[in-house]
């Protein structure tokens, strides 16, 4: 069990994120251990997504991304 915040969601999903490659790789490190995380977190990271983007468009659509991962794995509690 992996307790995920909201500074690995950024990583993940903003491939200018200076620790997009370290999120990926500790994703890829342990593909069958459960991640937990908040709905504060989930929130947080909607929010600094949608901030940090380059159009709010590309924003919105990484925060379907990652509501859709939320959806799609009953292992992210």
């Amino acid at each position: 069990m992996i307790i995920v915040d909201t500074g690995f969601w950024v990583a993940l999903f903003n491939n200018k994120d200076q620790y997009h490659q370290s999120a990926q790789d500790s994703l890829a490190q342990y593909p069958h251990e459960p991640l937990i995380t908040t709905w504060c977190v989930l929130t947080e990271t909607c929010h600094l997504l949608l901030q940090r983007s380059s159009n709010t468009y590309q924003g919105v659509q990484k925060q379907i991304k990652l509501i859709n991962i939320f959806k799609q794995y009953p292992q992210l509690r």
